[in-house]
């Protein structure tokens, strides 16, 4: 990742080895995706705590500044003498505010139609990532972990200082996320995807992987901040997310399988959810016991059922190789997402190790199992 950061932060986006070559600059504007930024700065500020460097720091703190300059803040931010005396000087704050259309267009900056049909007023004070014609939620969770990670891993003497610096990020994708959550009627606790206008390609649609990123995104933030809003609008998002997860596994085909695109976002909604339980887990752990055992539950439980279902171990297991590794489709044998699915069980054997679930043995070697699988991955030319 460090000698793939390029000069203004984005990542050399796709590689391939076969010929030896990277996607052209032109290939990489049209295909380059912010949310995967995102996570490549979060994992270079965790691997930095782990093997502390110069280098990796650097690559951080650069591609953090990448995603930070696609950050548009709403008037209360740029207009209002007091928010824009909060915002660190190197903010842009110059970008239109509004859902992004087609075309570098810009909608309504008073009020949004939702995926749902509502009308909502769209807060003044709320921030969000635009990349080129697209504002996801994904997005924001992805800014807020590497943020986060900064801020966490900074010596005590200097964290109030740098949380201080990113606390506008912070509170303005809080703002943003939950705007973006339902109230009331039977979406209540879920969340709209994509803040664009309704002739952009990305209205009204949704992916599994979006609320368990949301969720951690939001943790994230009420850990740094204690955003009073969060704990109830989480809450809310795990029963609706809860409710989903036990509908939709619960119906299986004949054979006791699962038809292709329900195995396909049931098992790329677990890994997220199971994190994003144990990071709210962390924040709560003294104030919400009830709420501390639900989310643990929640967390293993997902965790449990795709390690259950999928996990290739040494009972069904093919091949050596396949160990680790897990079920996604016919065609690839085993998943390249294998690696993702253990960072929900490692989160799902913290869950359990914290709360005393007697589960943790099985997660723990799920997770060992996983990350063989993960090391068998690396490649050194």
């Amino acid at each position: 990742l460090v000698e793939n950061v390029q000069e203004d932060g984005r990542f050399h986006y796709r590689y391939f080895p076969e010929t030896d070559h990277y996607l052209s600059d032109t290939q990489i504007v049209e295909n380059y995706n912010e949310v995967r930024h995102g996570l490549a700065t979060y994992s270079l500020f965790m691997s930095e705590r782990e093997i502390p460097g110069d280098d990796l720091r650097a690559a951080a703190e650069k591609s953090l500044r990448w995603i930070l300059d696609s950050v548009v803040f709403g008037p209360a931010w740029t207009e209002d003498a007091g928010g824009r005396a909060r915002l660190p000087g190197w903010v842009k704050t110059d970008k239109a505010f509004g859902p992004p259309g087609k075309h570098g267009a810009t909608g309504d900056t008073d009020s949004w139609r939702c995926q749902h049909d509502n009308r909502r007023a769209i807060p003044r004070e709320m921030a969000y990532v635009r990349h080129l014609d697209n504002a996801k939620m994904g997005a924001v969770a992805a800014a807020v972990l590497p943020i986060s990670e900064k801020v966490l891993r900074t010596p005590e003497a200097e964290r109030a200082a740098v949380l201080e610096e990113y606390r506008p990020f912070l509170e303005g994708f809080a703002s943003f996320l939950l705007f973006m959550q339902h109230t009331s009627g039977d979406s209540a606790g879920s969340f709209d995807h994509y803040f664009v206008t309704p002739d952009n390609g990305s209205y009204r649609r949704s992916t599994t992987i979006y609320p368990g990123e949301i969720l951690f995104g939001l943790s994230r933030i009420y850990r740094l901040i204690r955003d009073p809003r969060i704990p109830p609008a989480f809450a809310t998002a795990v029963q609706y997310e809860r409710g989903y997860f036990e509908r939709e596994a619960a119906i299986r085909e004949p054979d006791r399988t699962y038809q292709n695109a329900r195995r396909a976002d049931l098992v790329q909604f677990v890994p997220w959810i199971s994190m994003a339980m144990e990071d709210m887990v962390i924040a709560i752990a003294d104030e919400d016991p009830e709420a501390t055992r639900e989310y643990a539950d929640f967390g293993i439980d997902v965790s449990e059922w795709v390690v259950n279902e999928y996990l290739f171990d040494e009972q069904n297991s093919f091949f050596p190789e396949y160990l680790g590794g897990y079920f996604k489709w016919e065609f690839e044998l085993p998943a390249m997402h294998s690696m993702v699915y253990a960072e929900g069980t490692a989160s799902a054997f913290d869950l359990a190790k914290r709360t005393g679930d007697p589960r943790r043995e099985a997660m723990r070697r799920a997770t060992i199992l996983g990350c063989r699988f993960a090391a068998q991955q690396i490649v050194v030319p």
